[in-house]
Formats: C-alpha cells, structure tokens, sequence
C-alpha cells in the first residue's frame, strides 16, 4: 500500500490526464514515493484520459 507519493500539482494533472506517465516523472526525478508503485498504477489504469478543454455544458 502507498504511504506517501510526493508530486506536484501541475505534474499530477498531465499525469491524471494522460499527456505523461510515471516513468517519465521517475526518470526526471520529480516524484518521491514510500511504499508500493502498484497501487498508483492500478489506479491510473481505471482512469480514462479526456481532453481538458471539454465542454461542461452543451445546449
């Protein structure tokens, strides 16, 4: 299970929407974690990328 997962805002919405991954951020050393990696990317799997510019609301 995850204890602690360190990674900014900024980074964890282009991750949460699909434009990187988590290797990636490993690799650029900009996420710092304790415990098991699985648990996030069990989680990113259920996850479906969208466009961020989507409408909220069509008429």
């Amino acid at each position: 299970m995850w204890r602690r997962l360190g990674l900014a805002k900024a980074d964890f919405i282009r991750l949460f929407f699909g434009e990187t991954d988590l290797a990636g951020f490993r690799e650029a050393s900009k996420v710092t974690r304790t415990g098991n990696e699985g648990v996030l990317e069990a989680l990113l799997s259920c996850v479906e990328p969208s466009e961020p510019d989507f409408n909220i609301v069509l008429s």
